[in-house]
């Protein structure tokens, strides 16, 4: 595998990794701004990041849950293009 192929992978793998810490993070703090209270057992999880919905209790929570969403995507897009440019780098060096 070339320098190229694995910095491709590791930047697309990584930045799809970040990508859905995000969508189930923002799901769990719309949970919470629905039931206003967090997940207690490790089942609680996922009935949080998949079945709550409502009308929302804490509304201070769904705007954690919008930034969050936001944050971990503008990381994901930050951490793509870093690898790539690092990637472009080592190239250039020729240390690949």
């Amino acid at each position: 595998m070339d320098a190229r192929t694995l910095m491709t992978f590791l930047a697309f793998s990584g930045g799809t990794a970040i990508g859905l810490i995000g969508i189930a993070g923002m799901r769990v703090l719309a949970a919470v701004a629905v039931t206003g209270q967090w997940p207690r057992k490790r089942s609680d999880w996922v009935e949080y990041v998949v079945f709550v919905t409502g009308p929302v209790r804490r509304p201070r929570f769904q705007l954690y849950s919008i930034l969050w969403f936001l944050g971990c995507g503008a990381a994901s897009m930050v951490f793509i293009v870093g690898v790539m440019l690092l990637g472009r780098w080592l190239g250039q060096t020729g240390l690949d």
